[in-house]
């Protein structure tokens, strides 16, 4: 059973049925991530700009592990893409074309990384709340008709397909598979103010010195400077691959065009 939300093994899956490579998928995948960084820069940017950031993701996503492995984040990296671009175009005016894309990007995000997806839609919707209760909001009626009705039902099918999957593989649709194997394999919490876990399954020796490799940098975290330390440290990894230095087609660099 595969304990990871659907979204990327669909991909694999399409890559597989339509080219007998599942590596096709992913690199269908990259181009899409790529095509949606372009329409979530063209709200922001003049459209040459937009065009060269949407460049720099095609060639940096190209080249990186996203790009090379079965592991990567282009599917979330397209659906980001849309939520930001129909968030952002939905604004300026009401449309329901962009509520429908805002609901498929929702959508994606719950099957590929439910999490972040989560928190994106959290600040999203607060953005939505307080621009719909603004004095520069649209009539309610064309709000409920051009945004709320299209958006929910975009992302229907993806709750529902979520929902099948969950009842599919654990047996209850609110119930994910990565809860599942946290509660059978995992010692280590995924949020360092929780407390060591205790697997629910008796494993043999081996598979317990896998879970409590972690723990070594459990305990530092813990701690203020520690914690500290290793939020500095992701930050900072997550800047070299999203931003890397010598990128001479990072769109915010080139505003002389």
């Amino acid at each position: 059973m595969l304990k990871y939300p659907p979204a990327q093994a669909l991909f694999l899956a399409a890559g597989q049925e339509i080219a007998g490579d599942a590596s096709v998928g992913v690199w269908l995948s990259t181009v899409l991530a790529s095509i949606g960084i372009y329409w979530a820069l063209l709200p922001w940017l003049p459209a040459g700009r937009g065009l060269l950031g949407g460049l720099w993701a095609a060639t940096h996503l190209g080249v990186s592990y996203w790009n090379h492995s079965y592991w990567g984040g282009s599917v979330a990296a397209f659906a980001g893409g849309l939520v930001l671009g129909s968030v952002l175009r939905m604004l300026s005016g009401v449309k329901a074309r962009y509520a429908v894309t805002l609901g498929v990007g929702l959508g994606l995000l719950a099957l590929s990384r439910p999490y972040e997806g989560f928190l994106v839609a959290m600040v999203i919707g607060s953005v939505l709340l307080v621009w719909i209760f603004s004095s520069d909001a649209p009539p309610t009626g064309l709000v409920i008709r051009q945004l709320l009705l299209p958006c929910a039902g975009a992302l229907l099918p993806f709750a529902l397909a979520l929902c099948f999957y969950n009842w599919r593989t654990t047996g209850k649709v609110t119930v994910m598979p990565y809860q599942v194997y946290t509660r059978q394999y995992q010692r280590v919490p995924y949020f360092v103010f929780r407390d060591l876990l205790k697997p629910s399954v008796d494993h043999p020796r081996w598979i317990r010195a896998l879970d409590d490799a972690p723990d070594q940098d459990y305990w530092p975290k813990r701690s203020a400077q520690g914690f500290t330390a290793a939020s500095l440290d992701a930050i900072w990894k997550a800047t070299r691959f999203y931003l890397p230095p010598n990128s001479c087609l990072h769109p915010w660099r080139c505003r002389s065009w």
